[in-house]
């Protein structure tokens, strides 16, 4: 490219230009193209380096959509990038039919509307973020941090009780069922159902106190499948006081999904004042457990 006024150059000149921007924006030019970029003066220049701005921007705003945890739908991905390129390509094209002979908006005007473009940029990549975090575009909802903790917590509890007898005598040493009914209900309330599943088969195996995430008090009782017990997997039952801290419909249940698909859906209801959930690796185990403790029709 022999020349650098964008009121003299051919139409192939200037997406060349163009591109030259890009990859300053990228910094990925040669020391020979970085001096050319640098070597425009007055208004050439200044406009150069608004739109080296612009495309800086614009790729920081739609990396924090692109990059994040909380990625986009495919679909509004493809929008974005079909956003840049149409208007990259309005930019580059300004003359469109007319051209090689087509004109160019005054360089004035252009240089005003590129930090008004950067800082639009920035904008709606904030915006995105908020939207995908919220569940929007059509993608699936977010899931709230205090059910992320909840999850994360009952999980925990259960896989190291059931997957450790020592960790298990520890923390739920309460072993006889009349002496966990008194201890649940001494800590929870009486209103909790009766604690004896072995109808289902599956026998209780120890009770403790435990945290929750939440206000209210909580145990965790512990219950092993007896030989050709539906499911066959160990089921953790957690009750904890209700404090109406958070909406809880009552008279249904819900599974209450996790951030990561290695993680064990809980099933979760209300029954008065105290909360119910059941984690098991096996579906069946924790529907059967759930069903012998009351749990309603799920919602």
């Amino acid at each position: 490219m022999t020349q650098h006024d964008p009121n003299r150059m051919t139409e192939h000149e200037r997406r060349e230009w163009a591109r030259l921007l890009r990859c300053a924006a990228d910094d990925e030019l040669t020391t020979e193209e970085s001096e050319a970029v640098s070597s425009r003066e007055g208004d050439s220049g200044a406009d150069d380096a608004a739109r080296i701005a612009f495309e800086r921007a614009l790729r920081e705003a739609v990396g924090r959509v692109m990059g994040g945890s909380a990625k986009a739908p495919q679909s509004l991905r493809d929008r974005v990038e079909r956003a840049m390129l149409e208007e990259r390509t309005r930019h580059e094209v300004e003359a469109g039919a007319d051209g090689v002979a087509g004109t160019i908006r005054p360089m004035r005007t252009r240089l005003r509307q590129w930090p008004l473009a950067a800082a639009a940029a920035v904008l709606i990549g904030t915006m995105l973020v908020m939207a995908v975090q919220r569940g929007g575009f059509g993608g699936a909802p977010a899931i709230p941090e205090h059910q992320v903790q909840l999850t994360s917590f009952l999980q925990a509890e259960h896989e190291g009780c059931a997957g450790c007898p020592v960790t298990l005598r520890e923390k739920l040493q309460t072993r006889e069922l009349l002496d966990a009914t008194e201890l649940v209900w001494r800590t929870v309330g009486e209103g909790v159902a009766a604690l004896d599943l072995s109808a289902s088969g599956y026998v209780f195996s120890g009770v403790g106190k435990c945290r929750v995430p939440g206000p209210g008090a909580s145990v965790h009782l512990m219950y092993l499948p007896e030989k050709g017990a539906a499911g066959g997997a160990p089921v953790s039952l957690f009750v904890q006081v209700h404090t109406g801290d958070r909406e809880v419909p009552e008279g249904l249940s819900r599974l209450l999904e996790c951030r990561k698909k290695s993680e064990l859906p809980v099933l979760m209801w209300r029954h008065g004042d105290v909360l119910y959930y059941v984690v098991s690796p096996s579906e069946i185990a924790r529907d059967t457990v759930g069903a012998s403790m009351g749990a309603p029709i799920r919602g």
